[in-house]
């Protein structure tokens, strides 16, 4: 019986996922508050908190976990298998840091006293993040717009805009672009452009200061 149920339930998720998202390959449960933009792609095994926004075709590979304090993924961006975002903290200066003694959902304690949320902060992913497998990023961390996380980092304090960072606790080891690249590149928002525009534009994407050019010709 419990098979039966369970099969059920998964028809019934696929069917509401394909109704409301109808653009999105979704493959895992997706909370009904969550906000998906246009051809979305979820994989199998991802976990993703109820109320998160991911922005068009963003890809979440297999086993990806969005976190209690996950805010948003932006547009285009790359979440690897394994990759575990919006990480929330536990109280460093109690006695014990097990939710045993602090969380009502253990049973317990008749209301919680500390909030991930609130202790630990918003994470944020802005647009077009690569975030390598099995990568941690923490609460309350930014990645900028266009940067890259390398596979098995561990992400414990913002990162700027289309740097690479690696390791534990993540370093910045170089820019993607020279700044003036960069600049140019963020200023055209090229995220928030048509698609159909973005398109047309793909011959260009191998030469990002012809891109940015042509991107500036229409603003």
């Amino acid at each position: 019986m419990k098979e039966i149920l369970k099969t059920a339930y998964k028809s019934s998720m696929y069917i509401r996922n394909s109704l409301k998202h109808p653009t999105c390959e979704i493959h895992s449960f997706v909370p009904f508050h969550c906000a998906l933009g246009e051809r979305v792609v979820i994989s199998t095994g991802c976990f993703i908190q109820d109320g998160v926004s991911i922005g068009d075709f963003t890809f979440l590979n297999q086993d990806v976990i969005l976190g209690t304090n996950t805010k948003s993924i932006g547009k285009f961006c790359s979440i690897s298998h394994g990759a575990k975002i919006g990480l929330g903290p536990h109280p460093h200066d109690w006695v014990s840091t097990s939710p045993v003694f602090y969380s009502h959902k253990r049973g317990v304690v008749g209301s919680s006293t500390y909030s991930h949320l609130e202790e630990g902060g918003d994470t944020t992913i802005e647009n077009d993040v690569l975030i390598g497998a099995n990568a941690l990023v923490m609460a309350g961390i930014t990645i900028g717009n266009g940067a890259i996380i390398g596979s098995g980092s561990v992400v414990t304090s913002d990162i700027p805009a289309y740097a690479i960072a690696v390791g534990n606790p993540a370093k910045v080891i170089k820019y993607r672009f020279t700044d003036d690249i960069i600049e140019k590149l963020l200023a055209t928002e090229w995220w928030d452009l048509e698609f159909e525009f973005l398109r047309s534009k793909i011959p260009l994407m191998k030469d990002p200061e012809l891109f940015v050019n042509e991107i500036s010709k229409t603003k």
